[in-house]
């Protein structure tokens, strides 16, 4: 018989297959999917509480929590126990904690037989998490009067996740002595490496959310307050009384008798007092014949102002002088709409020049004006010495008839902040003691 035909009619043996092929890898691609899940549900819902932590007033989180009797997340997020230490909160600790397990899972996966001991140190972690789930869920359930339905959640998965873990602790992938260990020491150390650089960037991410959102409920409150009517009528009658140092170079708009008189101190590079200069002639007309407004200059930059740390409006000084000088030849008309052009085109790149030829001045007459008369430099330092004298720091700064008035204008303090014309008008009838003209009302 030829060794060609040795065989034939025998059926075929099967070759050995190797330690790695041996096993059906499909179980150990469920437990990690399962186990990458778990993770990722973790850490979604921690995120998730850590917001509502941060801001617990808001619609959408209160929306979230109430899921009928006996469930809200508010109790719990608020209380004691949710604080671990200081600004940290437990909701961080579950960033971290499933962070951690997931890029364990991702990255090293199920380890074999030769590295199960790095799969150990996960399920201890695990443990210590299960620990600190079974803590908080006791007290939500015997010490506080709702269960956070999210809370309860995170702790489910966990136990979940650590169940999974365990198993893929005990039954490793089956492999000979010879199987070369996974992961190595590198790729485990290097994974919990990413895992702490992880951790420590999403508790300092949480840690400054909660914060800035503090913040800005400190900063409602605090509107809530200054921005009253009530308070800021209060505020100005309880102010020291200062003379009206009115001079006949100011800017005025307004009977020179009137009773009331409204001293605002302003820079031309300034967007409020722009806000401001847009309705000045509008409450003088709604409160006419009793009402006038005066402008003083206070250029918020070091070129002329010796009280400002740097010069925040680079062109105020330059302005004011400009607008000094049109003063000292211009007619009324054209200081006005100088004025008016200097606000808008604060923004913008321009010359004085162009700005005095667009309200029919000469340029060269300014020039000489500025050159030749001191008294423009006198009044500038004049107003600014003045502004220093009575505490201001800033522009606009408002002194009604001598008193130091904080606000001109109420805003609303919804989510889109602007002015409320209605409570601002009620502002001044009652700093004025008169009913605005209907007319211009708003």
């Amino acid at each position: 018989m030829s060794p060609s035909n040795a065989n034939a009619g025998n059926p075929p043996v099967a070759k050995p297959t190797s330690p790695e092929i041996a096993v059906a890898p499909q179980p150990r691609a469920v437990l990690r999917a399962m186990l990458i899940v778990c993770a990722l549900a973790g850490l979604g819902l921690s995120a998730l509480l850590a917001l509502m932590s941060a801001d617990p007033g808001a619609g959408w989180a209160s929306g979230l929590c109430s899921a009928g009797d006996g469930f809200g997340c508010g109790h719990a997020l608020s209380s004691s126990a949710a604080t671990v230490i200081g600004p940290f909160k437990a909701t961080h600790l579950g960033l971290a904690y499933f962070g951690i397990h997931l890029l364990w899972y991702l990255i090293v996966g199920i380890p074999n037989r030769q590295g199960r001991n790095w799969q150990l140190l996960m399920v201890l972690i695990g443990v210590a998490g299960l620990f600190g789930s079974l803590t908080y869920t006791a007290i939500m359930i015997w010490r506080l009067p709702t269960i956070c339905q999210f809370c309860l959640s995170v702790h489910v998965v966990n136990l979940l996740m650590v169940v999974l873990g365990t198993v893929a602790w005990f039954k490793p992938r089956i492999d000979t002595t010879a199987a070369a260990p996974r992961p190595t020491r590198g790729l485990a150390l290097g994974t919990l490496g990413a895992g702490l650089g992880f951790a420590i960037f999403a508790v300092v991410a949480a840690v400054g959310y909660q914060n800035q959102q503090a913040a800005f409920r400190l900063q409602a409150l605090y509107m809530d307050v200054v921005n009253d009517a009530e308070y800021i009528v209060w505020d100005w009658s309880r102010q020291d009384l200062h003379e009206n140092a009115v001079s006949e170079h100011d800017h005025q708009i307004g009977p020179t008798d009137a009773p009331h008189t409204l001293v605002v101190f302003s820079d031309f590079d300034c967007d409020k007092c722009a806000g401001f200069h847009g309705v000045a002639e509008k409450l003088v007309d709604g409160f006419a014949p009793d009402i006038r407004v005066v402008f003083k200059h206070y250029p918020v930059s070091q070129a002329c102002n010796p009280y400002v740390e740097r010069a925040f409006h680079p062109q105020a000084c330059a302005s004011a002088r400009v607008f000094i000088a049109a003063q000292r030849i211009a007619t009324e008309q054209q200081v006005k709409d100088m004025a008016n052009l200097l606000y808008q085109n604060r923004t913008h790149l321009y010359t004085h020049e162009y700005l005095v030829n667009a309200v029919g001045l000469e340029w060269p007459a300014i020039e000489k004006k500025m050159q030749s008369d001191e008294s423009i430099d006198a009044q500038l330092q004049a107003d600014i010495e003045l502004a220093h004298d009575l505490g201001v720091d800033g522009t606009p700064a408002f002194f009604l008839n001598g008193k130091r008035l904080s606000r001109w204008m109420i805003t609303t303090t919804g989510p889109q902040i602007g002015p409320d014309y209605q409570a601002t008008n009620k502002l001044w009838e009652t700093l004025l003691g008169r009913a605005m003209t209907s007319k211009t009302a708003g």
